[in-house]
């Protein structure tokens, strides 16, 4: 084995087949990537759910859109709005398109926050994207791009059979 690959082994001590090696970097990589976020928004004072919401509203979007982007239930984006809006963090404004309908904007201070909070993240990560060349960060942007249109293609089928 080349002293670069990471052997990955079951708890019996023998070598997993690449796909559950696969599976288990996968999720290493995203245990330590989850607890990584969670530790820079809770220095900011967020709870995770809101930072995914302030990060995610780069321009307007309607409570439904929000919803639809973190895949999370409409009810639960009126709690996150209502106190990133307690923090002045967002308004609500009339849709132009449709005035009955809302639409979630970032304020100064959440637009400020929201570009601290990006900035924080995107310097924090480099370190481990910087491991890799160029040509390897464009290789496997690709391969997790692959991955999560099957993913997302698996989930639509799902979706489709119900």
């Amino acid at each position: 084995m080349a002293t670069d690959e990471i052997a990955v082994s079951t708890a019996l001590g023998e070598p997993a087949d690449v796909r559950t090696e696969i599976a288990d970097l996968i999720r290493t990589i995203g245990t330590q990537m989850r607890m990584h976020f969670v530790a820079c928004v809770t220095e900011v004072g967020l709870a995770p759910p809101q930072a995914m919401a302030l990060l995610q509203l780069d321009e307007p979007l309607s409570m439904g859109g929000l919803a639809e982007a973190l895949a999370l239930d409409a009810s639960y984006i009126t709690g996150i709005a209502d106190q990133l809006e307690e923090r002045e963090l967002i308004e609500r404004r009339p849709d132009p398109a449709d005035r009955r309908r809302k639409m979630l904007a970032l304020t100064t201070e959440g637009r400020r926050l929201h570009d601290e909070l990006s900035a924080q993240l995107d310097v924090s990560q480099s370190p481990v994207i910087d491991s890799l060349t160029g040509e390897e960060q464009r290789q496997l942007r690709d391969l997790l791009a692959k991955v999560m249109r099957s993913v997302e293609a698996a989930e639509a089928a799902q979706v489709t059979r119900v």
